[in-house]
């Protein structure tokens, strides 16, 4: 099984309500970070919350959801501050 982990999306739980309403008119980028050449992302597109993990030139994984599909999971906890995690699953991807 294969995990990728995207840890620090702060921002991104908090504002979705208000991405969304912009989802239909372009995609809006709400994170995205380097792991060495590749490039982790989470747009909003029509409504929905899409991964996307590869180069610039290809998407290697693109898992595409909202929590009413059942594929989107969310936690927020207090430690030495707020932490936000969201997580996609597809098949044996998580």
């Amino acid at each position: 099984m294969r995990f990728v982990i995207v840890l620090g999306l702060t921002a991104l739980l908090p504002l979705a309500p208000g991405l969304a309403a912009h989802a239909k008119e372009t995609p809006v980028k709400a994170f995205s970070c380097a792991i060495g050449a590749k490039r982790v992302s989470v747009t909003t597109e029509d409504g929905r919350l899409v991964y996307r993990y590869g180069t610039a030139a290809k998407d290697e994984m693109s898992i595409v959801g909202d929590p009413a599909s059942g594929n989107i999971f969310q936690m927020s906890q207090r430690f030495a501050g707020m932490e936000y995690q969201l997580r996609f699953t597809n098949g044996v991807f998580s």
